[in-house]
């Protein structure tokens, strides 16, 4: 499995040729950039608990099979 990271980040060149007040504008382009690396982040968070309950369950399979061999 594969993920692709999008992160985003505020440009500082853009920024600084905004008009005054500048907060207004930061803060729109602030929320467009959490956007995409929540989403980054979930991806990630439940990629990683899908692994961990395959290696759970591919450990129980493997005592199962070890205890009906033995």
């Amino acid at each position: 499995m594969t993920i692709r990271a999008d992160f985003n980040v505020i440009d500082s060149a853009v920024l600084s040729g905004y008009q005054r007040p500048v907060l207004n504008q930061l803060a729109d382009d602030y929320a467009a950039m959490l956007g995409a690396g929540e989403n980054t982040v979930a991806t990630r968070l439940t990629v990683y608990r899908q692994a961990a309950v395959w290696l759970i369950i591919g450990g129980y399979g493997a005592l199962i099979a070890w205890l009906a061999v033995r």
